[in-house]
């Protein structure tokens, strides 16, 4: 079983949580005594490079993930998962300071939505102005459905409240409609495209939770 790295701080809350649907994971897999449980190593950077609209500091980021990545390859992690959506804009560059395999999220986000000819995207503001996702399945000729500027400040708004955890209900409602608006345009499915969006507890059968479908191939490999 393969050793695990998680860098966690992008936020704190989202990396907390990605650690917990690992050992939940493992438990659906037939986990029954402490030793059925991989090696993990939590690293949570207190870092000043994103906010609530995604990257404030691209040279921050850069800077703050190769160190993780780094001491998390010290520790003798093998794989390396990221709980952040919008740092994965450096996944290639990372990849490449490292000897351990950084799983890819965006990717194996589609993957998750094989066969959809259309996907829809909620994201932070910086993700989307990327095209982080946006290009990665027009690339796979899929449509990609992406926000209004109006649903987007409403997704950034909800996303700070994620981070500080004050998030009232009517986020999960108002998130759970814009699932639907999408869903009514056409998309087959909807990447919930920032790690702290399922912190809101938003349910949807129609949604993809990125951190949720890359820790199912942390495990298979």
């Amino acid at each position: 079983m393969k050793r695990i790295g998680i860098v966690s701080g992008f936020g704190a809350a989202a990396g907390a949580r990605l650690f917990s649907l690992l050992v939940k994971q493992c438990q659906m897999n037939g986990a029954r005594s402490d030793y059925d449980f991989p090696e993990v190593f939590l690293h949570n950077v207190r870092s000043r490079a994103m906010d609530q609209n995604g990257i404030a500091n691209i040279e921050t980021l850069k800077g703050d993930l190769a160190t993780a990545v780094l001491d998390l390859e010290q520790l003798s992690a093998e794989l390396i998962l990221i709980a952040c959506n919008s740092a994965h804009v450096l996944h290639g560059w990372l990849q490449d300071q490292c000897r351990a395999r950084i799983l890819d999220m965006v990717g194996l986000a589609i993957d998750a939505a094989a066969g959809a000819t259309k996907i829809g995207v909620l994201s932070s503001r910086s993700t989307k102005l990327s095209g982080l996702y946006s290009r990665a399945i027009e690339a796979r000729g899929i449509v990609a459905i992406t926000t209004t500027d109006e649903q987007q400040r409403f997704v950034d708004e909800t996303i700070e409240r994620a981070i500080s955890g004050t998030n009232p209900s009517s986020d999960r409602h108002e998130l759970a409609g814009l699932v639907k608006t999408m869903v009514r345009a056409g998309a087959e499915a909807v990447i919930l495209g920032c790690t702290e969006l399922p912190l809101t507890g938003i349910q949807s059968a129609y949604c993809i939770d990125p951190s949720q479908v890359m820790v199912e191939e942390a495990l298979r490999l």
